[in-house]
């Protein structure tokens, strides 16, 4: 190509799976948790990369983690916490993981 010419690519990539996070809900490196006896911990994570608003995670959660994406103060570990499920967020986070949405 020359200088003010310009062509179309189309670029693929294969699909893999990952454990995907809004960048809100990533803390220096960290995650806020919710234990099965509705404490908080703080989860170290493995971050892959991220893109936009997303956060794409190599380790440190498991699937079916309640990770909080909202602000949480004081962030003390063990504090008791009374969770709340939003199946919106949920839903867009998965469309935004997708490429379905955009950011």
């Amino acid at each position: 190509l020359m200088k003010g010419m310009y062509t179309s690519v189309h670029l693929a990539t294969p699909v893999w799976e990952a454990l995907v996070l809004p960048r809100r809900a990533v803390h220096d490196g960290r995650a806020y948790v919710v234990s099965a006896d509705n404490t908080l911990l703080i989860q170290k994570l493995d971050i892959k990369f991220s893109q936009g608003e997303l956060v794409v995670l190599e380790g440190g959660l498991e699937e079916g983690d309640r990770v909080i994406v909202t602000d949480l103060y004081p962030v003390i570990e063990g504090m008791p916490l009374r969770p709340e499920v939003s199946s919106e967020a949920t839903e867009q986070l998965r469309l935004r993981a997708l490429g379905e949405i955009g950011p």
